[in-house]
């Protein structure tokens, strides 16, 4: 082959080269919306969230340990059975709360602030949301207060259903509250008791 047959086979060659479109396909995500899945390993169960065009997840580690995950990548590579899923969250529930974590009372809802607390809810367990019989307690990974029981002395936020609230201290002799100019109360006149923190009161304060 002659210098000018290789000058005019590199310049069709070059021609269409600059005539064609190149493009790398994207790798779209494998992971749905809360649907759970599982490591190489079979270690870990995630549950998948959605924040703006990222998929995160959260579940319990091999060492028992919540985690919330920032990012999903392929170690994530076998979706878990519901029977996975499920024994999953329920050791995470006993690990907030014990054996009986479905009696547990909690310092809020965080699904409905309303919600009594009186231990008339129904158990719900599903992959974004698990109630316990005083309200939801964990929802899209974030875990509700414990109610720990009152200690002599400290201040408590007593609120009702139409968020009227007051500032009392319980007084373990008499097993109530006693607000700053002496009113008693006691603890099945409220609908919700938490600790005292100036920033809960100010929250309350502006709802009400």
């Amino acid at each position: 082959m002659n210098k000018t047959q290789e000058i005019i086979d590199l310049k069709n060659r070059l021609s269409k080269l600059e005539g064609a479109v190149f493009s790398k396909e994207e790798v779209q995500p494998k992971f749905k919306e809360w649907e759970a899945y599982k490591s190489i390993k079979g270690k870990l169960v995630v549950v998948c969230t959605e924040d703006g065009n990222k998929l995160k997840g959260y579940g319990l580690d091999p060492h028992n340990v919540w985690e919330n995950i920032d990012w999903l990548s392929e170690v994530f590579s076998e979706k878990a059975t519901p029977k996975e899923t499920q024994e999953m969250l329920i050791k995470a529930c006993e690990i907030w709360g014990g054996k009986d974590w479905e009696n547990v009372k909690i310092n809020r809802c965080l699904t409905n602030e309303f919600a009594l607390g009186d231990g008339r809810c129904n158990i719900i367990i599903e992959n974004d949301q698990i109630w316990n019989s005083n309200g939801c307690i964990m929802y899209k990974g974030k875990w509700a207060e414990k109610l720990e029981e009152y200690q002599d002395g400290d201040k408590y936020i007593l609120s009702d259903k139409d968020n009227a609230f007051s500032v009392a201290s319980f007084n373990k002799d008499t097993d109530s509250f006693i607000s700053s100019d002496g009113e008693i109360w006691n603890k099945e006149t409220w609908n919700n008791i938490v600790p005292y923190t100036p920033e809960r009161l100010i929250e309350l304060a502006e709802k009400f």
